[in-house]
């Protein structure tokens, strides 16, 4: 009788949150049993749902959305590979502000509460867990720096420099519609924004949703006119 396969572990090299996790740790939370496929424009989670799990985006792209009184859609994130969302998890009787929504197929690795209660013994997740909330409150702080410039084409300008730092790939993804939930104007004055860029030689479309920024100095220099 052949002797069964041994599991091939899981790759997490590109999950900062389990870098520095001891490996027998990291294979407790990362592993095929808790990684969940997700279509594009599935919900992962629905605002007011209880908060008592951490995603981790294997792969793809998530939005972090709400509704305000009129049935508007407003994006407060926008996550994407390696990347974790835990939102209220250490606090008790917490629920989401917002919804979790795929903007592409995506593989989600989804850790129960307990699970990564348990691992905050270890002092390197702790750490790790300062660090990225130090990186989440400087994100938030970016957001609102954004939200509060009036100009739409200084806004848009300093969106894409976010992104592009951020996300660190060729050309950023994302339909004018995302780009005017995520600065809470109208997609058409997205577009028009966007055109004067493309005009002035600071970016460039590439297919239908995609945005390459071709200048980056004076993609800054027109974010902060």
């Amino acid at each position: 009788m052949m002797a069964k396969m041994k599991q091939s572990k899981l790759d997490f090299s590109h999950i900062p949150f389990l870098q520095s996790m001891p490996e027998e740790m990291a294979e407790v939370i990362f592993n095929k049993e808790n990684i969940k496929h997700f279509k594009k424009g599935n919900y992962v989670f629905r605002e007011n749902e209880s908060s008592n799990a951490l995603y981790i985006i294997v792969s793809g792209k998530m939005k972090l959305v709400r509704y305000d009184s009129q049935g508007r859609e407003q994006i407060v994130g926008i996550f994407g590979t390696g990347e974790s969302i835990w939102e209220g998890l250490l606090s008790e009787g917490s629920r989401f502000p917002f919804s979790g929504i795929c903007l592409s197929s995506s593989q989600i690795c989804i850790v129960e509460k307990s699970v990564f209660i348990n691992c905050l013994k270890d002092s390197n997740l702790a750490f790790n867990i300062m660090a990225m909330l130090s990186q989440k409150l400087h994100d938030a702080n970016e957001r609102n720096i954004l939200l509060s410039t009036k100009d739409p084409k200084e806004k848009l300008a300093s969106f894409l420099l976010y992104r592009q730092n951020r996300d660190k790939e060729e050309a950023i993804e994302l339909k004018l519609e995302d780009i005017a939930a995520s600065l809470a104007i109208r997609p058409e004055t997205v577009s028009r924004a966007l055109s004067s860029l493309i005009q002035e030689g600071l970016v460039e479309r590439v297919g239908k949703s995609k945005i390459k920024v071709k200048d980056y100095e004076g993609l800054k220099e027109a974010a902060y006119e």
